[in-house]
């Protein structure tokens, strides 16, 4: 307790113990932030060279934590709660950072946040064999050393803090000081346009890295336009969207030349982490071709590369990507596709699948996994699914492959959906499988694949891990054989759109993966890789096949944010000037996402190219404008619904 004169009625304690609280006090900020840097960096000579290159950064991230141990610790009145209070849940960050490095080569991103309620879902994703950083788990070893030094020889405050005037004095400096620290250096920590988290991370350091994500965001969210575009004369964006229907020829390539008088059903199967093992696995050699069927069909059919907006992970991105033609890049950085801010913004977002209801067809998708991720169930329903059947809905004695339902189980549902629908309905039907999700590892299905994998430039484990991937691709290879040969039969006009969501990640460490050890990348650190190594991770493949002879063309090489538009056009079906501006603008545009833009002739670049931004910023007028909240959209906008949009 306290007397009269605000002094404590404890005995004082002597100026040794007052001499450790600010002893351990000024090193637990510092064994905090080696910890944090260590494990991000997995090496003491990463983390030493990024202070030694940055020292601002490393000064203010050690600043900034010194501030809040102290004002958490004035706040309890005891140092080792008050080391505690901000090392625990910036260690959590920390670990969770490493986890996705480890699993997708990409450490975190402001947008995360929106999965931390799906923390659960998202651990099973994790590898069973992941290791941390030795160094890292040192430096977390003198940190919790330093808490319990703490508690055992600091019994409470200094005798200059004991009173609650100059513990309120104390804090409310703590507090001006940090905030002069976080707020000031603004621009410093949001860095230049078109910095991407990972650079920022690089830069300042993982906190101040997110913390500066979390600025930049702040400043450009999804309720009020980008500050970097310039308002648009509605007559420019009209004129720039081009004719309601693109010249004769304009596009030769896409020919829906259908021999029915029947709209086609159309299926799109997007089959997770499908690759080609021959293209993204050399030095790698098989008895037996993992992806038989697969090759089998592309000889015979339209196929090429399909540019993905994510690597590793992110398959709603994807999937969203593809119904709506929004391309990753031009989504705010607090947000993503599968988690836009604004109210009403995937009622408002065109999509091929409100396209396919309109023209007359049931609209339904399969996935064989929950819908806990991505928030499916009301995104999918708001851009015009009828029907959705996720894992619960299969039978409980359905097949598994590892850990999730199997990729025939997929086919078996896609099946019975074409034989119980009524006859002669067009159906649009989008299937998403599950069985070759991460995590891959050696034992992952219980036995080896039986394919013969061998490698030379593989240890044993790595190989172990390749053999499980080569697995997945067998199994969903199987399923796609099955699909297709039961597809030739069926008695109605059918079209099947298929095509990997991305690459596997194949990260043993943050600093180590399989694509590197066999020479695909020259390195695992995504952020040393150029444009041309970018878009080769961030390539998978896509065919379109039909069962009536339709001589459908296809791209060699097509963007997601332009595969839906090519499939309504495969399809038959009559287009939106939206869509059909889509078509238009692949002269100039490929695909465009955080980390790449591709060109209208594939040429990638890891920023925009000058002469493309106009483009881009009526494509992003566009998007605010239908995307925004009708009573928060500024004056002056294009009634896009009476030009079709």
């Amino acid at each position: 307790m306290e007397n009269r004169t605000g002094q404590t009625d404890a005995k004082p304690w002597g100026k040794g113990s007052q001499r450790w609280f600010w002893v351990w006090l000024c090193a637990a900020p510092l064994l905090l932030m080696l910890t944090v840097e260590l494990i991000t960096r997995t090496s003491p000579a990463g983390a030493f060279r990024w202070m030694g290159r940055e020292p601002a950064a490393a000064l203010l991230t050690y600043a900034a934590l010194w501030c809040l141990m102290f004002l958490a610790a004035v706040a309890v009145r005891r140092l080792w709660v008050g080391i505690l209070i901000p090392a625990v849940p910036t260690l959590i960050l920390c670990v969770v950072n490493y986890l996705k490095l480890s699993v997708n080569g990409i450490g975190l991103v402001v947008s995360d946040m929106a999965l931390a309620g799906n923390a659960g879902t998202l651990m099973e994703f994790m590898p069973p064999k992941l290791k941390f950083p030795v160094w890292g788990v040192v430096a977390a070893l003198l940190l919790l050393g330093a808490v319990v030094a703490a508690k055992l020889l600091v019994k409470g405050l200094p005798r200059g803090l004991q009173s609650k005037r100059r513990r309120g004095i104390a804090a409310l400096t703590a507090v001006a000081v940090t905030a002069v620290m976080l707020l000031a250096p603004w621009f410093y920590y949001t860095g230049p346009k078109g910095e991407t988290q990972a650079e920022r991370d690089e830069r300042l350091g993982l906190l101040l890295g997110l913390y500066g994500g979390v600025l930049r965001a702040v400043s450009r969210g999804m309720n009020a336009p980008p500050p970097d575009l310039d308002p648009a004369d509605p007559s420019e964006i009209i004129q720039a969207l081009g004719p309601a229907s693109p010249a004769p020829g304009f596009f030769p390539d896409l020919s829906p030349a259908l021999k029915t008088d029947e709209l086609p059903t159309v299926i799109m199967l997007m089959s997770e982490s499908f690759c080609d093992p021959a293209v993204v696995l050399p030095g790698v050699e098989f008895d037996a071709d993992p992806v038989a069927n697969f090759h089998a069909i592309c000889e015979d059919t339209p196929s090429g590369v399909f540019l993905s907006n994510s690597y590793a992970g992110g398959t709603g991105n994807v999937e969203m990507e593809v119904f709506t033609g929004i391309p990753a890049g031009l989504v705010p950085e607090r947000d993503t596709l599968t988690t836009l801010s604004a109210e009403g913004a995937y009622d408002n977002a065109p999509s091929i699948v409100k396209t396919f209801a309109e023209a007359g067809y049931h609209t339904a998708m399969i996935h064989t996994y929950n819908d806990q991720l991505y928030n499916r169930r009301d995104n999918l329903t708001a851009i015009g699914f009828e029907d959705m059947m996720f894992e619960d809905d299969f039978p409980a004695d359905t097949p598994r492959q590892g850990p999730y339902l199997s990729d025939m189980a997929l086919t078996d549902a896609v099946i019975d959906t074409l034989e119980n629908k009524e006859d002669g309905e067009p159906l649009f039907l989008y299937a998403l499988s599950m069985g070759n999700h991460q995590p891959i590892f050696e034992g992952k299905y219980g036995q080896p694949s039986g394919l013969g994998t061998s490698s030379e430039l593989l240890d044993e484990d790595d190989l172990g891990s390749v053999d499980a991937l080569a697995q997945g691709l067998h199994n969903a290879d199987e399923a796609l054989g099955a699909l297709v040969e039961y597809l030739e039969g069926y008695g109605e006009p059918v079209i099947l759109v298929f095509w990997g969501d991305h690459l596997p990640g194949m990260y043993v460490t943050p600093d180590h993966s399989i694509f590197s050890a066999l020479g695909y990348v020259p390195t695992a650190d995504i952020t040393q890789w150029d444009a041309a190594t970018v878009k080769q991770m961030y390539s998978t493949n896509y065919f379109v096949w039909n069962n009536y002879g339709a001589k459908l063309k296809a791209p060699e090489e097509v963007g997601a944010m332009q595969l839906g538009g090519l499939t309504l056009g495969w399809a038959g079906v009559e287009k939106p000037a939206y869509f059909q501006w889509l078509d238009m603008s692949r002269e100039n545009l490929r695909e465009y996402h955080g980390s790449l833009y591709v060109d209208g002739k594939g040429t990638p670049s890891l920023q925009v190219p000058q002469e493309d931004e106009g483009l881009l910023n009526t494509y992003r007028q566009f998007l605010y404008d239908v995307l925004y909240p009708v009573q928060e959209r500024p004056t002056g906008l294009i009634d896009y619904a009476a030009l079709g949009f």
